[in-house]
Parts: structure tokens; sequence; C-alpha cells
């Protein structure tokens, strides 16, 4: 607000009016401004802390000692969930034996849920696709471990993993408990795979061919699948007329991990709505990853050009 001030011209006669000039009285003080009520602004988002200082080297630092073979780590690939979370994830794969292996997952121990935690306290074994995949858990301060191996035969009989457990749990005191990210208005909101498949026009993709949502597999549901669901949601359909399938994973807030440099030897492509997109190679099969800066899609397989497949699913989600 401006505020004009008007002088009227003053004749002073200093010599004749200065002894007998009047006393100024005191002005009441003008009335404050109203204030007008402001919104508060929706947080940023502010990054997680992840378990083990987001290291697996920090959560088995002897792994080959510990499983009692030669572990050669799975090296990280592109942005994943579970560190959204705060948590982390480990394979390592037998040199000698790559069918053998043992897996690492750890999370913030509050966002896992009680149940969840009491399942595996003693050695659990599910099916997964055609073996059973058994798992054992515990807790470390603020941190929940979950330790994976594929069972020793057919008949279920159960890897020792106590050892991986115990040293992971050991190992975990070292570092900070970790944290989730805090979403941001950025986010993806959680999305149903069949509300997306209409939006999407997942049907136009496998035309003229019939589909059918899931995957045709004896693959059982990861102990983590519910846990991990807010910041990665598996969308798979499958056509057994075509011989192709989608494999799609959303992962909301996952954008703060894009490292173009994780992604050198990878092809970048255009994809509307996203600022970088690039196609890669792994375990043999072309993948694509996509941000909007916040956001990841991840997709792997299609019956139409990957980049065509990521356009449908940001505009769906926009």
């Amino acid at each position: 607000m401006r505020i004009l001030r008007v002088l009227a011209p003053l004749v002073i006669a200093v010599a004749a009016l200065s002894a007998c000039a009047p006393t100024p009285q005191a002005q009441p003080a003008p009335a404050a401004a109203e204030q007008t009520p402001t919104s508060t602004p929706t947080p940023a988002a502010t990054g997680p802390v992840e378990a083990f200082g987001g290291d697996c080297a920090h959560a088995l630092p002897d792994a080959s000692a510990v499983v009692g073979y030669e572990a050669v780590p799975v090296p990280a690939t592109g942005p994943v969930g579970i560190r959204t979370l705060g948590g982390i994830g480990c394979t390592w794969y037998n040199a000698a034996d790559e069918f053998q292996s043992v897996s690492l997952h750890a999370l913030p121990v509050d966002d896992v849920p009680a149940t969840m935690r009491g399942a595996f306290e003693s050695v659990t074994c599910l099916q997964s696709y055609d073996w059973q995949q058994c798992h054992l858990g515990g807790t470390a301060a603020g941190t929940w471990v979950l330790v994976s191996a594929p069972a020793l035969d057919e008949a279920g009989a159960a890897p020792d993993l106590a050892p991986a457990l115990a040293a992971a749990l050991a190992s975990a005191g070292a570092w900070p408990d970790p944290r989730a990210a805090t979403p941001s208005e950025d986010w993806w909101e959680s999305v149903d795979c069949a509300q997306l498949e209409t939006e999407a026009d997942i049907a136009g993709a496998f035309a003229p061919h019939p589909f059918e949502a899931g995957y045709p597999s004896g693959f059982g549901d990861s102990p983590l699948t519910d846990v991990l669901a807010p910041t990665d949601q598996w969308c798979p359909w499958y056509s057994s007329d075509a011989g192709t399938r989608i494999w799609m994973n959303l992962l909301p807030g996952a954008g703060a991990q894009w490292d173009d440099a994780a992604f050198a030897d990878g092809t970048p492509v255009e994809v509307a709505g996203a600022v970088a997109a690039v196609l890669v190679t792994e375990d043999g099969s072309e993948v694509l990853y996509a941000t909007d800066g916040a956001n990841v899609l991840r997709v792997r397989e299609a019956p139409v050009p990957l980049p065509d497949l990521a356009t449908r699913v940001f505009a769906a989600l926009s």
C-alpha cells in the first residue's frame, strides 16, 4: 500500500516562535493492518534414511563367511520402491551354483505389521513359482530384517538362515534407524491395476489378442508385497494367445533415486510426460525406466514398444 503524505508549506519565524511553540500532542498509534490468512504450503518431500546406510555390504560385511560359499553380490540396478520406504534389498549368489542364493530385506520396524514380524520369528517356507522360498526375520533397534533363501530340496527342507540373520542384526546397530521418505503432492497416488488397465488402454496394447490380469505361473506373493505396495505397485498382464506379457512397476517417490550415471550403458528414449527415460538390459530382457522427476515407471516386456506403453501410463496417471 502506498502512503501519500502531503506537506503544507510552513513559514517559520524561528526567533519569534521557538520559545512559545505549543507542545505536540501524542497521536494514537495507527491501527495494525489486517493480516490476510495464508494457506499452509504442502511440505516438500524429504528423503528417506535407508537401513544400513543404503549399502548391502554394510548389512553382511563378510557374506561368504556367513553363508558358507563364495557369495557374489547382485549389483543394484535402477530405482526401487523399498528404498523410498527407508529399506534396502540385497541378494548374493553362490559363485559355483547360481541357483543357490541368499537375500536380505530391511525396513523400519514401525512400518512392518506386528503380524508379519511374528509370522517369521521362526523359519517359514512359502511357495514361489516352482520352488519354495524360506524366510527368517528379526528386529534390532529400529530395523526389521528378513533373510531368505530357497529350500534345500523339493520337500522344502529349510536352509540354516540363523547365521545370516544374526550377522545382519549385529550390524544394524552401527547405522541410524531407517525412516521412510515424506511424500509430496507430486507423488502418484495408490492405483488399482484394474483401473490403470482401463485408463492406459492395456486392451489396445494386446489387441487383437485377449489377455488376463496377473501371470500364469505358480508365483506366490512375496511376504513383502503388501508392505511395499505404497511405493512399489506391481501390475502384470499376459496373453496366452499372443505369447506375451506386460510387467509393470509403479514407484511413487522413487524419482529422488534417479541417477543418469546408473544408466550410462542404456539408450535414452522419448516418453511423453517423462523428463527422462532409458532402455536397459536386465537378465537378458529389455527394461524401460522413466521418471517425471518425482515418480518412476519400470516396464519389462510388452506387445507394443515400451516407450509407447509408458506414454499411455504417464497420461493415465497425470
